[in-house]
């Protein structure tokens, strides 16, 4: 054996320590924890007068008062842009008209403040009304577009389609 031939001899023998070393530090935190795989508590502060007014619309949808909550709806949208339940709310608001295109359009909107909608490890998942909602428009705009296939705005609305086919996709739901 020469120089070289113990040289190697040794560097394999120290990586082999070494990567002995790290498996024994590591053996502990190999499996995937539980805290991992249990929902997540939703961080996020609410406005306690946006809760209230809230509450008060999927109590309208309930008693199928649609009309009242739309217009309820379209003022929080106003005064509340930034907050995603505010456009699920009127995204559920638009199935219940049967109105699965402009409700995909709204549920975008909400996902694109609040990915947590598709997060199925959060309280606040939202997925397969979503996904439902998506397939139905899908179904409209295929029949719109057969009838009508020029028309520029239906165009767009496929590209928001797909956009959303992506995110329900690429969803941890």
């Amino acid at each position: 054996m020469d120089k070289l031939d113990r040289l190697s001899a040794w560097a394999i023998a120290a990586l082999l320590v070494a990567g002995v070393a790290l498996l024994a530090t590591q053996s502990d935190t190999a499996g995937v924890s539980q805290e991992r795989l249990a929902p997540r508590p939703e961080a996020r502060y609410v406005q306690p007068d946006l809760e209230k007014k809230i509450d008060l619309i999927k109590k309208m949808l309930a008693n199928d008062n649609l009309t009242a909550s739309e217009e309820l709806l379209k003022g929080l949208a106003v005064e509340f842009p930034y907050e995603g339940s505010v456009f699920m709310l009127l995204g559920e608001l638009h199935m219940r008209k049967q109105n699965p295109i402009a409700a995909m359009l709204a549920f975008r909107s909400a996902i694109d403040l609040n990915p947590d909608f598709l997060d199925k490890r959060t309280a606040a998942f939202q997925g397969k009304k979503i996904k439902v909602a998506v397939e139905e428009a899908f179904a409209e705009l295929n029949k719109r577009l057969a009838e009508n296939p020029g028309e520029s705005g239906l165009k767009e609305q496929r590209k928001t389609l797909y956009y959303m086919q992506r995110r329900i996709a690429g969803s941890c739901g």
